[in-house]
Formats: structure tokens, C-alpha cells, sequence
């Protein structure tokens, strides 16, 4: 987690990181908006990313921009994935590229 927030900093992101569902609650009630992208790790400690995430879409809507990074890459974690619009990471590698898919959002919201 640590590594992921000093990782996005340098690129310029804005970080609220959470260790679990709730925090991540938390964290988005300080902000006093939607995050402008999701990146949940798929393992975590109560339960998994694709249930924070999709506890968090309803909260925040269906549209906001999610990721699950995971090392998982069985099919049917990726068809799950795929069939609730969640893109999946395997590598922080394409991590710069993916976030992209926050900006759009934002430059919306500002208008």
C-alpha cells in the first residue's frame, strides 16, 4: 500500500489510500467527492477488491472508473471482472496508462 501511494505521488495523484472497505469510506467522505479512479488490490484483509468495489460504486455510482490489481489470473476472476466493468491489473507496470481512465471524469465534473 505504502509502496502503491509514493508510487502515484511522484506521478502527481492526489492518494487516499485504505487498508480495508470501511476506511475507504472513510476517506471518501473527507474528500467530499467521488474518487476519480478506483484501484483496489484483490485480496484484502475482509474480504475482496471486487466487493469493496462494488460497495463503493453504489455509493459513488456505477461510473466511476475501477482497477483490481491482482496477481490472480484465473478466467474466472477476469470474466467477473469483466461482466461488472472492472479493468484488471496484473502489473503495476501498466499503471500510468490505466489511470488515464480517471481524467475524463474529472474534466467533466469541473465544467
Amino acid at each position: 500500500l505504502e509502496g502503491m501511494r509514493g508510487l502515484l505521488g511522484q506521478w502527481g495523484c492526489d492518494v487516499h489510500a485504505a487498508l480495508d472497505l470501511q476506511a475507504a469510506m472513510e476517506a471518501i467522505d473527507r474528500m467530499g467527492r467521488a474518487p476519480d479512479i478506483l484501484l483496489a488490490d484483490y485480496h484484502l484483509e475482509n474480504g475482496t477488491g471486487i466487493e469493496a468495489i462494488s460497495a463503493i460504486r453504489l455509493r459513488c455510482g456505477p461510473e466511476l472508473p475501477c482497477v483490481l490489481v491482482t496477481a490472480d489470473r484465473t478466467p474466472s476472476l477476469k470474466a467477473e471482472a469483466e461482466r461488472l466493468g472492472i479493468a484488471m491489473l496484473n502489473k503495476a507496470a501498466g499503471l500510468r496508462s490505466v489511470l488515464q481512465m480517471g481524467r475524463p471524469r474529472r474534466a467533466a465534473a469541473a465544467e
